[in-house]
């Protein structure tokens, strides 16, 4: 995620997926380490994503 985010060199499709899937983690109750926090937090930051869930997700992991 943050590979392709940092160089914009995915399509739009490509970060609905990230996100979808992303998603569907947290709907499973998952919860992140802390290297993919990391990842995820820069993802979401190169992308200016808006995605309170990812956000929340990726908050509640870091506190967990």
């Amino acid at each position: 995620m943050y590979g392709y985010s940092i160089r914009d060199c995915g399509n739009p499709e490509l970060y609905k997926a990230i996100d979808k899937r992303v998603e569907d983690l947290l709907d499973q109750g998952e919860v992140f380490d802390y290297p993919t926090c990391h990842n995820m937090l820069y993802y979401l930051m190169f992308k200016d994503s808006l995605n309170e869930k990812i956000w929340k997700g990726v908050v509640d992991s870091a506190v967990a």
